[in-house]
């Protein structure tokens, strides 16, 4: 698997503002039953599916997305 994060993202874009969101983002969600960052990846990951066979996916189609978008 690819690395997540700033492995996957890069740093150009880094400010201390933004790690300090990231940051506490994941504070948030050691007590609550949402995690931002987690909400997103679902979100690429849905893309994904939807860009390679839409809502008729098999579960072979499915694992293959998966390993597109994640190597």
């Amino acid at each position: 698997m690819r690395a997540g994060g700033l492995g996957r993202v890069g740093t150009r874009g880094l400010t201390d503002a933004w790690g300090a969101q990231c940051q506490g983002n994941h504070e948030a969600a050691w007590t609550s039953d949402v995690n931002a960052h987690f909400r997103a990846m679902a979100w690429i990951v849905q893309q994904a599916l939807a860009a390679s066979c839409g809502r008729t996916c098999t579960a072979a189609e499915v694992l293959a997305a998966l390993r597109a978008t994640y190597g």
